[in-house]
């Protein structure tokens, strides 16, 4: 099933998305009765990662992204599910874990629906780091692990309005882009100031 995976990895789609943006994850399920543990895969096209749940469990000021990858691969979901071997449904413990990673790594921070300034937690800056490594995150030792950041999304309200505004990078400058407004700024981080950041784009060195 391994090699079978591996071999799909190396296969080249009629897709520039397929072969520039999808990663797979590794899920690891162990039955609570016969301790079988069997194995599936899942692709994605970019992480998500639920800022309101992770605060509820997490006391942070800050969001690092490095961190959470790490967290994810960590977690234990459990939860009712067929056995093959017991021929019927049994308790399992699953393990979700990032056996991949794309060429281009979209990460998107799901923050709430409804934005309530009096949730001052949901408005936490998130520590935007230029060059990313996920070295020892991925299973599949021969994808890509470190990145560069080449663009971010923000979002931002004006007297309620919601507005978003982009952060791209031209050659080795950034600039700040909202509506027909572009600007040159010095660094990413200062979207902060901005409004929230809710997606980054990663290139893969």
């Amino acid at each position: 099933m391994m090699l079978k995976c591996i071999n799909e990895m190396n296969v080249k789609f009629n897709s520039f998305i397929s072969n520039n943006f999808m990663g797979y994850m590794k899920l690891t399920n162990f039955c609570s009765v016969c301790k079988l543990k069997t194995y599936s895969f899942n692709h994605y096209f970019f992480v998500t990662f639920n800022l309101e749940k992770i605060l509820k469990t997490n006391n942070i000021n800050i969001f690092n992204i490095e961190d959470n990858f790490q967290e994810q691969n960590q977690a234990q979901i459990n939860y009712s599910l067929y056995c093959s071997k017991c021929l019927n449904k049994t308790n399992h413990s699953c393990y979700k874990q990032f056996y991949s990673f794309p060429d281009i790594l979209v990460i998107s921070i799901q923050r709430e629906i409804a934005y309530n300034y009096k949730i001052y937690n949901h408005k936490i800056p998130v520590n935007i780091k230029e060059m990313l490594d996920l070295t020892g995150y991925s299973e599949f030792s021969y994808c890509k692990t470190k990145f560069n950041l080449i663009g971010l999304i923000g979002r931002s309200f004006n007297n309620g309005n919601e507005a978003f505004f982009s952060v791209v990078k031209f050659g080795d400058y950034w600039f700040n882009c909202e509506g027909s407004n572009i600007n040159q700024i010095n660094n990413p981080s200062e979207s902060n100031t901005r409004g929230d950041i809710i997606m980054l784009f990663y290139e893969g060195i």
